[in-house]
């Protein structure tokens, strides 16, 4: 089991990453002003995530084969394994996917706000171009 999971929990950091990359190009696209690339962005976003996700499944799936329910504890999954050095480098990965996630989140909250400004721009463009179009 150890091993599984251990390659499973850095897999999950990796894929992490992936996210927070994705929602700072997001952020970078709407600071330049170039909000037709966005559903590219987000497409790039909702494709790492979807990795994230089966990742969490093969994370399950691994500590479910070593005979631990599915909701087990990094502390629990790393007394399990009985090599002490294989049981510190489960708890530095999760440390690190930890740390990912954390990461990710702060993207998350930075990229709603700037999706958030740019759709506010967008409604008040398109108020101004039907403004327009309004007959006298």
């Amino acid at each position: 089991m150890g091993d599984a999971v251990i390659e499973v929990v850095r897999r999950q950091a990796s894929a992490a990453e992936e996210v927070e990359v994705g929602l700072r190009a997001l952020e970078l696209v709407v600071a330049a002003g170039q909000e037709r690339f966005l559903g590219m962005a987000v497409d790039d976003v909702e494709a790492a995530m979807d990795r994230l996700a089966s990742l969490e499944v093969a994370r399950a799936i691994a500590v479910d084969s070593g005979g631990l329910p599915v909701g087990a504890t990094a502390a629990e999954l790393a007394d399990r394994i009985e090599d002490p050095g294989r049981a510190a480098a489960l708890r530095t990965e999760v440390d690190g996917l930890r740390s990912a996630v954390d990461r990710l989140e702060e993207a998350r909250h930075r990229a709603e706000r700037a999706v958030g400004a740019a759709a506010g721009r967008s409604r008040t463009r398109l108020d101004a171009a039907v403004a327009l179009t309004d007959p006298p």
